[in-house]
C-alpha cells in the first residue's frame, strides 16, 4: 500500500482499542489462561506492569494506578497491554502494516470474542523522528515540506529557539486524524541543537466499534496516514530513506 522504503524513521507505531465499559474478567489476577495462551505465540515473554498517571477531579490531582497484563514479542520489539478498559499494541521495530494489523487483530478477536467486548474508541498512531543528518538544526526545506516550516521563518530576536512544534486536526466525520509536527526538542528550555523533526500521525475514531469494524477502520487509518506522510516529505527524504516500490 503506497511507496516501501527500504528505511524508516518511525519510533513507534501503536494500535489500540478502548472498551465500552470496564470487564473485570481482563483484569491482570484474573485474566483467563486461555486467553493468555492464545496470545504467547505471539507475544512469548509475560510481564505485570502498574502505571501511575494523575488525574484531575474537581481541581484536585490524583495519582492512580492502572495495572496491565504485558505481554513482549521474543525480541521485545513489540508490547501487548491488556488492561480491565482497554488493550494496545506498540511496535518498536515496524515490520510494516501487514504484520502489525495481523497482530493487531488476533489479540481483538480473542479479547471481544471472549468477553463481549465493545469498542468505543480505536485508534491507529506512527510516531516519525526525522534525523537526516546536517549541522544546522533548523534548516528543513531539503527534507520536509516548506508548508509545515512556516513558524521557522519568524524570529523575533529575542532568544534562541527552544521548540517549535504545531497541530494539525483533520475531521473526515467517521473519524479524526491529528498531525502534531516540528521540532519538539528534547532538551528543551534549552536552545535547539539536535537536527530531529516529529511527524506524528494519530487516526482514531471515537464511536462505537464492533470487532468487524476494527479492519476495515484500520485500513482507512492506515491509507490516511500514508497519505499525508507522503504529503509532508520531499523527494529527498525519500532518496534517504530509499523507495524499495512505488505502488
Amino acid at each position: 500500500m503506497g511507496r516501501q522504503y527500504r528505511n524508516n524513521y518511525i519510533t513507534s507505531v501503536i494500535a489500540r482499542l478502548d472498551y465500552v465499559s470496564p470487564v473485570p474478567e481482563l483484569e491482570p489476577d484474573v485474566l483467563s489462561p486461555s486467553l493468555k495462551a492464545a496470545v504467547s505465540s505471539r507475544f512469548p515473554m509475560a510481564e505485570r506492569e502498574e502505571v501511575t498517571f494523575e488525574v484531575n477531579l474537581e481541581g484536585k490531582a490524583l495519582s492512580q494506578t492502572k495495572r496491565t497484563s504485558t505481554f513482549y514479542s521474543q525480541d521485545r520489539g513489540k508490547k501487548l497491554a491488556i488492561a480491565s478498559d482497554h488493550f494496545y499494541l506498540e511496535v518498536k521495530r515496524h515490520a510494516g502494516y501487514e504484520a502489525l494489523h495481523d497482530d493487531f487483530m488476533a489479540v481483538a478477536t480473542e479479547v471481544m470474542g471472549a468477553h463481549a467486548v465493545e469498542g468505543r474508541r480505536l485508534g491507529l498512531r506512527y510516531v516519525n523522528r526525522v534525523e537526516p543528518g546536517g549541522l544546522n538544526p533548523l534548516a528543513w526545506s531539503r527534507y520536509i515540506d516548506k508548508r509545515l516550516l512556516c513558524s521557522l521563518k519568524f524570529s523575533p530576536s529575542v532568544g534562541e529557539l527552544a521548540r517549535a512544534f504545531h497541530q494539525l486536526a483533520f475531521n473526515n466525520e467517521d473519524w479524526m486524524l491529528v498531525l502534531r509536527f516540528g521540532l519538539y526538542n528534547p532538551d528543551f528550555p534549552a536552545a535547539v541543537r539536535k537536527k530531529q523533526f516529529i511527524l506524528d500521525y494519530d487516526a482514531y475514531s471515537e464511536r462505537p466499534v464492533s470487532l468487524r469494524d476494527i479492519g476495515p477502520l484500520c485500513d482507512q487509518f492506515h491509507s490516511a496516514i500514508v497519505k499525508v506522510f507522503e504529503q509532508s516529505i520531499t523527494d529527498a527524504l525519500r532518496e534517504k530513506m530509499g523507495t524499495v516500490s512505488d505502488d
